[in-house]
């Protein structure tokens, strides 16, 4: 009698729980779950919805929104990966050819929708007490560090606070 082990394999690329940010900025995690993620249907649908953001006429904003252990956090570190690094990144080869296997034209749609450049991910982290703006201009200081690009921090009320404290403590 055959066994369910004979059946079913299981990626180890897969966990219940995924910590976005901690996951995105670890090169080693990081490259091990782009590496073995495979997209199920649902989920190849869900991403080829979020890349609508590209079409240049779409001006909607997409919620991705689901139930606890769908693969939410899976998905965005996919997506976040997707955008930021380049397409002929092994890790990026990868997702293409998983994708590829089970939906070849997708995998080309994708490949053509994603272009050549690479794209500033900014991922926000909730629950340490600030506001939406804080969060949202927190993300974006860690990508920009993250990527050092010091130099285009952005022109904002914070940024100019914080260049006037450092010319105060200078002195």
């Amino acid at each position: 009698m055959t066994k369910i082990n004979e059946l079913i394999t299981i990626h180890s690329g897969y966990a219940q729980y995924v910590n976005l940010v901690q996951t995105f900025t670890d090169p080693t995690e990081n490259r091990g779950r782009m590496e073995q993620y495979m997209p199920i249907k649902s989920h190849r649908e869900a991403f080829t919805k979020l890349t609508r953001a590209f079409y240049p006429l779409d001006n909607r904003v997409y919620l991705l929104t689901g139930s606890y252990g769908t693969g939410k956090s899976h998905l965005c570190l996919m997506l976040a990966n997707y955008l930021s690094l380049k397409p002929e990144d092994p890790e990026v080869t990868a997702f293409f050819n998983h994708w590829g296997q089970r939906d070849p034209d997708g995998a080309e749609k994708l490949r053509n929708l994603r272009g050549e450049g690479r794209y500033l991910v900014a991922l926000g982290e909730y629950g340490v007490g600030d506001d939406f703006d804080s969060m949202i201009l927190r993300a974006v200081q860690a990508a920009i560090e993250r990527e050092e690009l010091q130099e285009a921090w952005l022109d904002t009320h914070y940024g100019e606070a914080a260049r006037q404290i450092e010319r105060w403590e200078d002195r």
